[in-house]
């Protein structure tokens, strides 16, 4: 019998899933390296699921809002437990050498990484089969104003949860962490409480549809990664449709629209008040319903 007697071990495990929209995020860019240095991307997996990396994508979008052609980040499956830190480039060993980051972070090396110009770019998070995972359209100018030399500093978000497409979720990095801090969590990292985005919303829960230029319309606000069909009905309190306002829409992911409160035959409604019943749907079978209770005053 051997006498090697082993302490209480711990390991991550998990099954290597496809990742969901916004499972992982980018958390770091470096987009204008000092001299012949290179870009890098970090990207953390904030779900709560294990994610193969295998099946995620990388790349940007041209001027009319068409995907480049994208690069694969594995070509095996690589599993990436939750929390876990990632950092994209053409030089993954280069990088974590100048680094000397610890087994936090994981450092991939890349045929290619889309471009990123010094100005301002696009970059996006697919899966392998075309869905968004995040994106972010990022500028120079989010670096702080007072920066003189932006040079070889990275941008961070402040926390991974916060939306990567705003500019106020992304701050430059410290001096002290030598401006970035690729496979580490950031040094600008603060705790914050994220306000939940909804998919649709309503402006106000009232019209007042009597010309005068003031609330004469009910309007809905898209606030979504990806375009989605949208059906909208306006129901009296006895449940039946008064207003069938989209059918089976397909609406852009900032699209508005506006009700003017007249039925399907186009004649202003009785005042009173209403139900409004939204429902969204997209073909990768992501739903969404919102109801409202509104008002009706001419």
């Amino acid at each position: 019998m051997s006498d090697v007697v082993m302490g209480d071990t711990c390991m991550a495990a998990g099954l290597p899933q496809k990742p969901d929209s916004f499972g992982l995020s980018v958390n770091e860019l470096l987009f204008n390296p000092v001299g012949e240095g290179y870009d890098y991307v970090e990207v953390v997996n904030r779900s709560a699921r294990c994610v193969d990396l295998s099946m995620v994508c990388v790349t940007s979008r041209t001027e009319d809002g068409r995907f480049k052609a994208a690069v694969r980040l594995a070509t095996e499956r690589i599993p990436a437990m939750p929390g876990s830190y990632w950092v994209l480039s053409s030089a993954g060993d280069a990088l974590a050498e100048a680094w000397a980051a610890d087994s936090l972070g994981r450092f991939l090396t890349l045929p290619s990484l889309p471009s990123l110009p010094d100005d301002k770019g696009n970059l996006v998070l697919l899966t392998t089969d075309g869905r968004v995972i995040d994106e972010v359209n990022y500028s120079a100018t989010w670096h702080q104003e007072l920066m003189s030399e932006k040079e070889g500093v990275a941008l961070e978000k402040i926390h991974p949860d916060m939306p990567s497409i705003e500019a106020d979720s992304w701050v430059s990095a410290s001096y002290l962490s030598g401006y970035g801090s690729p496979g580490l969590c950031n040094t600008q990292y603060r705790a914050v409480a994220v306000r939940k985005v909804e998919p649709i919303t309503l402006e106000q829960p009232w019209l007042t549809p009597n010309g005068d230029g003031d609330s004469d319309a009910l309007c809905l606000g898209l606030a979504l990664d990806q375009p989605a069909q949208v059906s909208v009905t306006v129901y009296d309190l006895a449940g039946r449709p008064v207003r069938h306002w989209l059918r089976n829409r397909w609406l852009g992911p900032h699209d508005q629209c506006c009700w003017d409160g007249t039925d399907n035959q186009g004649r202003l409604l009785p005042q009173g008040r209403y139900v409004l019943l939204a429902s969204l749907c997209r073909p990768d079978g992501w739903v969404h319903q919102a109801k409202w209770g509104i008002s009706l005053w001419w």
